[in-house]
């Protein structure tokens, strides 16, 4: 910075110094100036209040006294007593403090001392008047209307009633009026200091910017115009950066729900169709599961590669069997190759009972990108997956996965070019296709879990990526047992084999709650094959009704609805006094993730499947809570 600019940076600030100091003390004194208008003004609209009361209640004490003198029932009459004594006591207090004899602050000592010539000047002092009203309703409280003595107290009667109507409601008019005139009086007085206020800061402010900014204005004009020009265009580019992101987020969660919808009732009609094992149709059905598997891989890589540039994505921790999550992906994998008429080997040495501390979801997804891509990008040849467990000193499994193909390779200047967002690296050209996010996102996953992806590449003969992913093993469990047979899941692969007979089921009674029809007919396909008895439901509302009438075993219910939504309904049934106010409710829902689960259980919600609905997650999910509830009702009884 020059020593001119040094200079009027200088000046800059002390004259600005300055200006601020002086405005401060004029806002701070207008300030100061109303603030204690506005606390006389609340003063007085107390008072003003407090003798509009006492007029009403004067002529409550009256109404009350002809009420009880009618003396209809008794137990009506003890209750009008009861109301006189308290409206008596009420009236009271209020004339203590009108009075002046009530310990006040100082405004109201000062608003209500135009008040005391009412109060206590004349022959009969106002003040007299009122105690003896007070005291005479009182006593006229305490006599039984129905006791000779009630008749003996006509004229204190007759003289309480006349005194409400008359007396004591125009002295009160009187004392609105008094004080209405000293707020007109008041409030004539604020304006001319308003006024004077509003004066005084408009002149302090005009010599702040002649005499303390003027003259430096010219030399400082420039450089302001060229900052608030930095400043408008930065905000302009912000605001179009945050529209567009959120934008972006509508897009997603809209995009999730519309295409999971349908895809829900694809893939579970899918799953329906292969349980009932319909002959020839078993490559069809096959084909399509695989289809469907993978386009919803792909969507939820467009959907996490949004939730981590967002920091709204975080894994989960749960112990589950590495072997079953490995077979499972590779399976896929496997019909995937055979799709394109290519090779597929796998070497799996992981222990058939190995558990392990982590997120299976997201071990899944990675492999199913890491796999899918290995497949997209060779045409000829054939894919190998080799994975191994290894124990290190701190009783950690590590998993190291090679995953390799005989595709086109990778130039060295391109390999880190590929874990990029949306990069595709001419994938688009050589008619492989791709969204050029799987390889960014698995590498993200990867690092969250604290392990590490490289790839080993040579042109024209294939590449392979190495990953590692360090892994808590569950106490109680060990690696020390034998390993599953290496096999390729394509030979093996449940799809070729038919399902072993399932064994008998107790019948469940099951609410599915779902807007749209495809989905609450899948559900149904699904839920009957494992005893369930299934009830429909169209929205939240007569969820809740069917909800309130019987007593199911589980609820399926959908998030999104119209009329009243999945999480209102829940809060709803468990807020109630239902037949189902304690039965297990599952979210069914494309929005959610198992992020989200805690979330939902503080509405109400038992568990989570997401949309697309499979048929193992639903059966997995309906067996655990209907053998709990079972449970409770043989306990129960």
């Amino acid at each position: 910075m020059s020593r001119a600019s040094q200079r009027l940076r200088r000046v800059f600030e002390r004259r600005y110094h300055i200006a601020m100091a002086v405005l401060a003390v004029a806002v701070t004194v207008t300030f100061a100036a109303s603030f204690r208008v506005a606390m006389v003004e609340e003063d007085r609209a107390s008072l003003v209040i407090m003798a509009t009361e006492q007029r009403a209640l004067s002529q409550r004490v009256a109404f009350l006294i002809k009420d009880i003198d009618r003396r209809s029932e008794p137990a009506h009459v003890e209750f009008l007593r009861e109301e006189l004594l308290i409206t008596v006591a009420r009236m009271r207090r209020t004339h203590r403090t009108l009075a002046g004899i009530a310990k006040v602050n100082d405004n109201t000592k000062r608003l209500i001392t135009p008040l005391e010539g009412i109060y206590f000047g004349g022959y009969t002092p106002f003040n007299d008047r009122v105690q003896t009203f007070l005291e005479d309703a009182e006593m006229i409280a305490g006599i039984d209307p129905f006791a000779p003595a009630w008749d003996q107290s006509a004229p204190q009667r007759e003289a309480i009633v006349t005194a409400a109507t008359t007396s004591l409601m125009q002295t009160h008019g009187l004392m609105l009026k008094i004080l209405e005139a000293k707020a007109a009086r008041d409030v004539t007085m604020a304006k001319w200091l308003d006024v004077v206020f509003w004066v005084g800061t408009l002149v302090l402010i005009l010599l702040v910017r002649w005499v303390i900014f003027h003259p430096m204005s010219r030399q400082i004009q420039v450089a302001f115009e060229e900052v608030e020009g930095a400043k408008s265009q930065a905000k302009r580019a912000e605001d179009e950066a945050v529209a567009a992101n959120e934008a972006k987020g509508h897009f997603f969660q809209a995009a999730s729900h519309e295409l999971k919808t349908p895809l829900n009732a694809i893939l579970g009609m899918a799953d329906s169709i292969k349980e009932r094992e319909v002959a020839g149709l078993e490559e069809e059905l096959n084909q399509m599961t695989v289809a469907g598997d993978h386009l919803l891989s792909m969507l939820n890589n467009i959907l996490d590669t949004h939730r981590i540039s967002q920091g709204g994505l975080t894994l989960q921790s749960s112990s589950f069997n590495l072997a079953e999550t490995l077979t499972r992906t590779i399976n896929l994998a496997a019909a995937l190759a055979d799709q394109k008429s290519l090779s597929f080997k796998s070497q799996i040495d992981v222990p058939k009972t190995c558990q392990v501390m982590g997120d299976p979801e997201r071990l899944e997804q990675v492999l199913n990108n890491l796999l899918d891509n290995a497949v997209k990008f060779t045409t000829k040849g054939g894919v190998t997956i080799d994975a191994f467990v290894d124990e290190d000193p701190n009783n950690r499994a590590g998993l190291n996965v090679a995953i390799g193909d005989t595709g086109a390779g990778i130039p060295a200047n391109r390999r880190d070019a590929i874990f990029e967002k949306f990069s595709s690296e001419g994938s688009m050209l050589s008619g492989n296709g791709g969204l050029g996010v799987g390889l960014a996102l698995s590498r993200e996953l990867v690092e969250m879990m604290g392990g590490s992806i490289d790839v080993d590449s040579e042109v024209g003969k294939g590449s392979t990526f190495l990953l590692h992913i360090p892994m808590e093993i569950p106490e109680g469990s060990t690696l020390t047992v034998e390993p599953t047979p290496s096999a390729t899941p394509k030979e093996t692969s449940p799809v070729d084999k038919k399902l072993p007979p399932r064994p008998s089921r107790r019948e469940f009674n099951v609410l599915v709650v779902d807007d749209n029809m495809a989905n609450r007919m899948v559900a149904e396909a699904l839920v009957k094959p494992l005893g369930g008895r299934p009830v429909m439901a169209v929205d939240g509302r007569q969820a809740v009704m069917k909800a309130d009438e019987f007593a199911y075993d589980v609820i399926l219910m959908d998030i999104s609805m119209p009329v009243m939504d999945g999480i209102e309904a829940t809060r709803t049934i468990r807020a109630g006094t239902g037949l189902s106010k304690r039965t297990p409710i599952i979210a069914v829902t494309a929005h959610a993730t198992g992020n989200d689960l805690s979330d939902l259980k503080a509405t109400g919600f038992n568990d989570l499947i997401t949309k697309p609905v499979r048929k193992d997650s639903l059966t997995h999910c309906i067996e655990k809570w209907t053998t709990r509830k079972i449970i409770e009702k043989e306990t129960a009884s």
